[in-house]
């Protein structure tokens, strides 16, 4: 074999080599998953339902993103269930597509709370962090996702806030303008009958976390979530 046959067919190699890898970021094809575990099975046919479903029900669907928007969501259903496979790196499949379908236009206030938790660049400020955050927690609102996702967008951009500025975070403008969102997404979301235990456990939890700061804000925190969570 000639040497510039050697080298062509090492570019070839590498090229495939490039795809493959590519592909597997982007997961062309989604098969959805199954559990032997029916508490996991549980979550993730509700999480595919408050994810994929929502998107597919909603009004930002464009053949220009669907591809990448849909696998970002299946993904971070999967991931949210922890149903990944063992070494699947579930963040950088969610975090590759969010940017895909982002960069095509994508206008999805869900794919876009995605981006900034998995695809924004680390070197950012925190208040930049803080900025993006509250933007997708203010932009999910008016839209037809299940109350959870409003509630988790809330709760990040919470969480983000209580980063960036610590123990001055109860003086904060954009604090007393995120607790409201938080609020009134909880007793929705916990309404859900369909809401597996788990995820209701998770929602109660880090509703009672953040108010942990301010008494009156726990107290009442406290009472809404035993209320719903006795009724369920």
């Amino acid at each position: 074999m000639s040497l510039q046959n050697v080298k062509s067919f090492s570019m070839v190699g590498l090229w495939t080599f490039a795809c493959l890898a590519l592909l597997a970021c982007h997961k062309t094809s989604f098969v959805k998953r199954t559990s032997s575990d029916p508490n996991k099975q549980a979550r993730l046919d509700w999480n595919y339902k408050t994810t994929v479903a929502a998107y597919q029900n909603s009004t930002f669907r464009n053949y220009k993103w669907n591809g990448p928007a849909i696998r970002a969501l299946e993904e971070f259903a999967c991931f949210r269930a922890n149903v990944l496979e063992t070494n699947e790196p579930g963040a950088e499949i969610i975090s590759t597509n969010a940017t895909a379908a982002v960069d095509a236009g994508c206008n999805d206030p869900m794919i876009r709370y995605l981006f900034v938790r998995f695809s924004m660049d680390q070197t950012n400020s925190a208040q930049a962090f803080t900025i993006a955050f509250c933007q997708a927690a203010r932009d999910i609102q008016n839209t037809t996702y299940p109350p959870v996702r409003k509630f988790y967008s809330a709760a990040r951009a919470l969480d983000q806030i209580i980063y960036t500025y610590g123990t001055n975070t109860a003086n904060r403008p954009v604090w007393r303008e995120m607790t409201p969102l938080l609020a009134h997404s909880v007793e929705p979301a916990l309404s859900d009958k369909t809401m597996p235990a788990r995820e209701a456990y998770e929602i109660a939890n880090e509703a009672l976390y953040l108010m942990s700061g301010d008494t009156n804000q726990y107290h009442q925190a406290f009472q809404c979530v035993e209320k719903l969570m006795l009724q369920n």
